[in-house]
Order: structure tokens, then sequence, then C-alpha cells
């Protein structure tokens, strides 16, 4: 579940209470609070302390919500949940939904509460059926996510489509990733373009980015390409990892931009350096190949590295295969037969009909001929026809205890990778 931040919308606060004084003039305790949430906005924490106190125990629903926040943040008193909890509730007997947003949150997380996650859901959607925004936007992600509720993804884009509607970025941009890859009727890519753009245009980088990927996944032709390395590169320019991987993809193939692969590797490098296995392979690729870089075997060799240490099996399988043939490497069998079985762990029938290959040859491990059928039979499953070929071929060679033993391997590791 994404993190729900427990907020004092002091600005929404303070305008609400110059409104109450505006309809109730000479309202002291509404002067009061108003000038507590001055204070509070300078940094006087102690006076807004005292100020809000003194209007909360008169039973001012506005300052015992602050209170709550001030007890909650440690600010102009020690902090304390319990405290914050009790002036909570004081509030939500009043219907304040902001009191009961951040009292749902204190039940999830069990702060200066006994945990209860149903009885957080409750409060929460309290404060979204008062239309309170970030409540609307915490009850999406719940029914998600199944956070303290039946998970629902109609209800959860129910109350999405709510928040969204008020502006809410966060709320949109969700919105649109659900419509985007949701199963079955509830996907509706026109819809999520739709939120999409609207986040977009009001600076969220993330919806940037999703609306290239949307246009990218959609494309009719130029236009949309076009269209979507335009997204990519605003997203990418605020250091989205997944749009300048994008747009570096993009100038490789020549989609929607002219062909450059040194512009390509440019963009490559970035999200490579933030961390993006695959990001990572292709900039190393492009060292080996001389491609758009200058021939780096070192450089190859650390990128292609750093993304098969992250799990990624085709930079697995290309350091195995560079350990066995000593291409920009020294040859190390052992190396090599290390990374294909990685890679072969995680199903990858390149590396698994090389490990085959090393187990029938004892190249890099003990001779095992047994292991050797597994791999291979592992390999032939994908459709891999050389492994198809090498199966048939060991089943025949094989004694029949030998191919039992060979197929129960093979039982056994489908079975534990299930």
């Amino acid at each position: 579940m994404r993190a729900i931040h427990c907020q004092c919308s002091i600005v929404f606060f303070l305008g609400l209470a110059i409104l109450t004084a505006d309809l109730f003039p000479g309202s002291s305790v509404h002067a009061s609070v108003e000038e507590g949430m001055k204070a509070y906005m300078l940094g006087q924490y102690e006076v807004a302390f005292d100020l809000f106190h003194e209007e909360a125990t008169q039973g001012n629903r506005l300052a015992q919500t602050l209170l709550g926040d001030m007890y909650r943040k440690g600010l102009g008193t020690s902090k304390n949940a319990q405290a914050a909890s009790q002036w909570y509730r004081r509030a939500v007997e009043q219907g304040e939904p902001e009191a009961q947003y951040n009292l749902g949150l204190m039940y999830l997380r069990g702060e200066g509460v006994t945990s209860n996650k149903r009885q957080g859901a409750f409060w929460i959607e309290k404060a979204a059926r008062q239309q309170y925004l970030p409540a609307l936007y915490a009850l999406g992600w719940m029914y998600v996510n199944g956070h303290g509720v039946m998970k629902n993804l109609p209800q959860a884009l129910e109350w999405f489509r709510q928040a969204a509607e008020r502006g809410e970025l966060e709320a949109q941009y969700s919105l649109g990733w659900i419509l985007a890859q949701a199963e079955g009727s509830l996907r509706d890519r026109t819809a999520a373009q739709y939120w999409w753009e609207q986040a977009a245009t009001n600076g969220h980088v993330g919806a940037q980015y999703g609306l290239g990927w949307l246009l990218q996944q959609t494309s009719t032709g130029p236009s949309d390409y076009q269209a979507a390395a335009q997204w990519f590169l605003r997203a990418a320019e605020h250091d989205n990892v997944h749009a300048q991987y994008s747009l570096g993809w993009l100038y490789a193939k020549g989609l929607g931009v002219d062909q450059d692969a040194k512009e390509a590797a440019k963009w490559f490098y970035l999200a490579a350096k933030h961390g993006l296995a695959q990001a990572q392979y292709d900039l190393g690729m492009m060292y080996a190949r001389e491609n758009g870089v200058p021939l780096d075997h070192e450089q190859a060799r650390h990128w292609v590295t750093q993304a098969a240490q992250q799990g990624f099996t085709d930079a697995q399988y290309q350091l195995g295969a560079w350990y066995q043939t000593g291409q920009g490497v020294e040859g190390d069998s052992h190396r090599a037969a290390y990374w294909f079985r990685l890679a072969a762990e995680q199903g990858h029938p390149e590396s698994q009909f090389h490990l085959a290959m090393m187990y029938r040859h004892a190249e890099g491990v003990e001779y095992d001929i047994v292991e050797a059928y597994k791999w291979a039979a592992l390999a032939s499953a994908q459709g891999h026809q050389q492994a198809q070929h090498m199966e048939r071929e060991l089943a025949l060679s094989l004694s029949p205890s030998a191919l039992a033993r060979a197929q129960q391997r093979l039982h056994d590791w489908i079975a534990a990778h299930r």
C-alpha cells in the first residue's frame, strides 16, 4: 500500500475559519482559532498550542483537530499520540472530517490506540463520505490492497474518481494506471489517457511517463510516437528513470524521433546510473557493440554486471556467455556456469540449455548427465530447439534408472518453482 500521510491542513482550516467568522460576525472563538493558525504558520508553535487548547476545551472542533495534530507531531508540546487520539475523538464526535481521517490513520498504524485496520477504514470512509480529499485518495488505495477492507477494484476506482474530479493529482495518476492496466471490462484506456492528461499537464511526472507509455502502447502511427517522446522527455527531465529509458529506446529505434544511438546511450546512462536494470543491460551491450559509444569491454562488463546483480536474466546470461567464450573478459568456465545457473533458475531457456551443455561436458561444473537432462528438458519445454534435440538424445542414451532419476529431479524443480 502506498504511504498515506497524516497532514494538518492548516491552510484549509484557515479558510474555513475565515468563512465561519464571516457567517457569524463577532465570533471570538473562531477569531482565536484563526490567530492560532497564523501563529502555527509562522512557527510560533507554543503560542498556537495555547490558543488551540483554550478553544478546544470549549468544544471548537477545528481547534480540537489541530490540537490533536500538535500532540501527534510534538509541536508546541511533548509528542503524545494518546492525547492526539483523544482530541481527534472529541472532534469526530462533531463530524470533523480531518479528525476522522487522522484518527483512522492512527488505528491503521496502532499509533496512540490499539491497532485495528477495520476501525481505521471505518473512520477514513467517514471522512471520505464528507469529500475530504486525502481520505478519498487513501480509501481508494485501501480498496486496491485490501487494507482494512475487502479488495474491491471497482470501489477503488470510484473513490479515486471522486478525488480525481476534485483535482487531486495523485488520484488522477492512480486512476489512470488502474484503468490502463486492469483486466476485462474495467480496462478503459481512453479514460486512462484523459486522467493522465489532467495530471500530466499540471506537472505530475509519473502521469507524464504514463501518458507516454500509453501512447507508445496504443500507437497507430508516427504522431503517437512523437507525442510519446514529448511526454517521456518532460518526465525524463525530472529524473523519472522509466521515462529516461523509454526515451532512449525511442532514439535507439528511431520511433517518433530521428534514430540516434548517441542520444539513446545518453538516456540509457541516466536511467542506468539511477539503478534501472534494463537500462544498465542495454547500455552495457552498446559498449560491447560500439553502438553510440566507443568500444569498451570494461564498461560493458561493468554495466551488464550491475544489471545481472539485480537479477536481470538477459544480463546474467550475457555474462555467462562472455566468461564462457572469453569475449572482452578473461575466460572462466566456473564463472560462466555461475551466471548461467542464476538465469536458468529464473527460467531463462538459453541459460538452461547452456548449463545443460556444461553438465554434459564437465565444463565449469562436475560431470552430471542426470542434471544435464533436467536443464535440457526445462529449456526444451519452452521451445528451445537445440534443447529439444538434446533432451531426446539424452533420453535414449540414459539407463532406465538414470532417466527415472533425471525425470524426478525435473519434477522436483518444477514443483519448487510453481
